[in-house]
């Protein structure tokens, strides 16, 4: 079976599938080979299910054509609508940033960089607004706690009690739809 070998200083191993389905192992550094493919061996039905599950999904999936003219569309839509969101929100969480950039990323819906500079995907807007207003929350909250830790998400709680429930509905978007340019 083919598949992307990734060894690190972790302690077990652990399987996962591409978005386009190609089967990536990350293993400890000082793992024999013979080992990682045995453990491969013994979990070859969840590699063949998850893979069929991720085809049927892949297949219902609406697709979204990001063409030129749409993508510029959403680009001016969140230049528009983003900043006074987050505006109002950096008041509710007492932060500033440093400022706001959109931009076609297709991996991630945002991101906050180190020098306080935070950066939009101008896909956000194909969110249902309370999802847009969750991305603005999650980057804002991490000019006050950096990584994904339980201070973190105690600080998003404690401005949006729901915010689990935003979270379902933005990886359900994600499942449901395809992106093609």
């Amino acid at each position: 079976m083919d598949y992307n070998l990734i060894r690190s200083e972790r302690r077990t191993v652990a399987l996962e599938l591409s978005p386009e389905g190609r089967l990536i192992v990350r293993a400890p550094r000082r793992m024999p080979a013979r080992d990682i493919a045995a453990f491969i061996r013994r979990q070859s039905e969840w590699i063949r299910v998850n893979r069929a599950r991720q085809e049927e999904r892949r297949a219902a999936a609406e697709v979204v054509r990001l063409t030129p003219e749409v993508s510029r569309t959403l680009r001016d839509r969140a230049r528009h609508e983003l900043p006074p969101l987050v505006a109002c929100w950096a008041d509710v969480l007492g932060v500033r940033p440093a400022g706001i950039t959109v931009t076609s990323a297709a991996k991630r819906w945002g991101s906050c960089g180190s020098n306080g500079r935070l950066c939009f995907s101008c896909r956000v807007m194909l969110l249902p607004p309370r999802c847009i207003e969750y991305i603005v929350v999650h980057e804002l909250a991490h000019l006050r706690v950096r990584g994904h830790g339980a201070d973190f998400y105690a600080l998003v709680g404690h401005s949006l009690p729901d915010y689990r429930d935003r979270m379902a509905e933005i990886r359900a978007f994600e499942r449901g739809h395809r992106f093609e340019e």
